[in-house]
């Protein structure tokens, strides 16, 4: 009587369950790749495949796009990997190129070499079919950017600027880290002075300079080095500052014995512009 209860108990049970979650909720099971810790259930019969632990041995001119096939489904699986410098998502046609990987085993590490540029940001998404539906696309699409040279600008200019110092700013727009340096003087074939600032990073920054002249025209521009190469930003000019004097005198007319204090104040900065 007991292993009748428990025979029905058990068959319910499976009525049940199967009755809640209908016709369209069935699924195939999911994976674990151990990248990226994605266990989504693909549709029953369908492939599954993943982007692994994303591109690696990235350089300025080519890297290794890397994927995983999770599962072939019920049927014979091709894959493939799209990849470009925009993210078409599941869309084909919106990729800008792609590598066949022919029929692929379930469990397999797929990996390829493509060439790429300098300073420039890619995408790429795996992707499998068979016959039991179109539904292989990896979870997400990986990106990756490419090292380069440097290149850098003057930022924001000189600024601030007093009558015998000021910041020369710049900006590491590319290149991912590099030694900088600002040139700065009076004539821009023969710099006068130097200021280094070891590895930056992408973003701002700046270099104090001191010992100007007032009212005087400088020039300044940035440079950076790095293994891939070498970058100038354009020439900067700035003007400083006049220096500021007051004087504490008097003066006497000899009608009205009134003494008056007359300050004498300096005027401003020149106008900053750029040379190309």
């Amino acid at each position: 009587m007991i292993k009748k209860l428990c025979f029905l108990a058990v068959l319910c049970g499976l009525i049940c369950s199967s009755a809640w979650a209908g016709p369209d909720a069935w699924f195939g099971g999911g994976s674990f790749d151990g990248y990226d810790r994605n266990s989504a259930r693909p549709a029953i019969g369908c492939p599954q495949v993943s982007n692994a632990g994303g591109a690696t041995k990235v350089l300025a001119t080519s890297a290794w796009l890397n994927g995983m096939l999770l599962s072939t489904g019920t049927a014979e699986t091709v894959v493939y990997v799209y990849w470009g410098t925009t993210n078409g998502v599941t869309n084909k046609g919106s990729w800008g190129t792609w590598t066949n990987f022919g029929v692929g085993v379930e469990g397999q590490t797929l990996t390829t070499n493509v060439s790429v540029n300098p300073n420039t940001t890619y995408y790429y998404r795996f992707y499998a079919t068979n016959t039991a539906g179109d539904q292989g696309w990896a979870s997400d699409s990986a990106v990756f950017l490419t090292p380069g040279p440097p290149t850098l600008n003057t930022g924001v200019g000189a600024a601030p600027v007093s009558f015998a110092t000021a910041t020369l700013n710049g900006n590491l727009t590319a290149g991912g880290s590099a030694t900088v340096s600002v040139f700065w003087g009076q004539n821009t074939n023969a710099w006068s002075g130097t200021n280094s600032l070891g590895t930056r990073t992408l973003g701002a920054f700046g270099a104090a300079v001191s010992g100007l002249s007032p009212v005087t025209l400088y020039y300044y521009r940035c440079y950076g080095t790095n293994t891939h190469g070498e970058g100038w930003s354009d020439i900067v000019a700035f003007t400083t500052r006049v220096l500021s004097v007051s004087f504490a005198g008097g003066s006497y007319d000899g009608y009205d014995r009134f003494t008056a204090q007359a300050p004498m104040v300096g005027g401003v900065a020149g106008t900053i512009f750029t040379l190309r």
